[in-house]
């Protein structure tokens, strides 16, 4: 199990290290000494031997490393610039075969039929980004997510800590896999991210809203206040001068008005911050799709540990889905998103955009 934070120094020390810097801790574990090559020292304006220290030391001219000093700020800021990935190979038996086609055997089709063709054991790769999203208004919010996406742009349901390096006791040994493959696993991450997004920041962006519409009803309120007060005395006021001031009176509630809606208005950042890729045992399932007098092959997996199947990705926003409707022109998988009612004609988000792995023929 990996630290939620690690120690300063032990960070600081191994940020050097990593662009080039010799170091050398002293036995009091309080101290380091790094020798900086000269283009890291020239970016981060220090000499070419700097003492590093997480407290002050008597005698001794040391760079404060401690939470909230410049230089573990910097370091730190680098650090999150550069987005950390492995590609691992988790020791796991392959599910077996008849599992998966048992589980292929109930995928529903909405407006279609799905049959089962064949299944085999084989290898698959998994992918794991995990992202940080913040929300800046009045107040920040800020978290992590993930999102995850395995062989044929399948989203797994049942992969627990296997793809997730920190949750694991075990050293998983380093991989190899294809980059192709790796390109073709983050195409449908995007979308994915975007609408996890949506869901993770909701109660954030509603708390900034309600906030908002208080703020607004409070300031309304009180320059509705102000304006009915104008000439309401005994003393009589001329009618040209209560114009005047009610109009200063309006132009300053717009004018407030406007701070607090660009105060309250939220800007949303997400970045991803690591990437697991896995090399999986798995079954992959073929199925034939049948709408009409039309067929296509998809295929489907079950990967090592998981009682489930991937969920099939939708071909019009690439969201996971267990129960497809099929388009009537190519046979284009599409979610319940994408197609609310899958009875009868409905428009096809996927057919703007054909995809070679279709795999459409006709009746036979």
């Amino acid at each position: 199990m990996t630290d939620a934070l690690p120690d300063p120094l032990v960070f600081t020390m191994r940020a050097l290290a990593a662009r080039g810097a010799l170091v050398e801790v002293s036995e009091a574990a309080d101290a380091a000494v790094a020798l900086l090559p000269l283009p890291l020292g020239t970016s981060l304006g220090f000499p070419e031997e700097l003492h590093v220290a997480t407290h002050p030391l008597a005698g001794v001219a040391a760079v404060a490393c401690g939470i909230g000093s410049p230089l573990l700020e910097r370091l730190s800021a680098d650090a999150r610039r550069v987005v950390p990935w492995v590609v691992t190979a988790p020791a796991t038996d392959a599910p077996r075969v008849s599992h998966a086609t048992a589980l292929a055997g109930r995928v529903v089709v909405r407006n279609g039929l799905a049959e089962v063709v064949d299944a085999a054991v084989g290898m698959g790769v998994y992918a794991r980004v995990t992202l940080a999203w913040a929300v800046e208004a009045d107040d920040r919010y800020e978290g992590l997510f993930a999102v995850e996406v395995g062989p044929d742009r399948g989203e797994p349901t049942g992969l627990g800590s296997l793809l997730d390096v920190t949750a694991r006791d075990d050293d998983a040994p380093p991989a190899h896999v294809d980059t192709g493959s790796l390109a073709t696993l983050m195409g449908p991450l995007p979308g994915r991210a975007t609408r996890a997004l949506a869901t993770v920041a909701r109660e954030a962006l509603e708390s900034v809203e309600r906030r908002h519409a208080r703020d607004h009803a409070r300031m309304a309120e009180y320059f509705a206040g102000l304006i009915a007060e104008v000439g309401s005395g005994r003393r009589k006021v001329d009618p040209a001068v209560r114009a005047t001031r009610i109009e200063g009176m309006v132009a300053e509630r717009a004018a407030r008005l406007r701070d607090l809606l660009v105060r309250y208005t939220p800007k949303v950042t997400v970045a991803p911050v690591a990437v697991v890729f896995a090399t999986l045992p798995v079954v992959r399932v073929r199925l034939r799709m049948r709408r009409r007098k039309l067929d296509r092959e998809v295929r489907v997996s079950l990967p090592a540990t998981s009682l489930t199947l991937d969920l099939l990705a939708c071909d019009g926003c690439d969201e996971g889905t267990a129960r497809p409707a099929l388009c009537d022109d190519r046979l284009h998988l599409l979610c319940e998103r994408c197609v609310t009612q899958a009875q009868g004609r409905f428009a096809c988000a996927a057919c703007g955009r054909p995809r070679p792995q279709d795999g459409l023929s006709g009746a036979r």
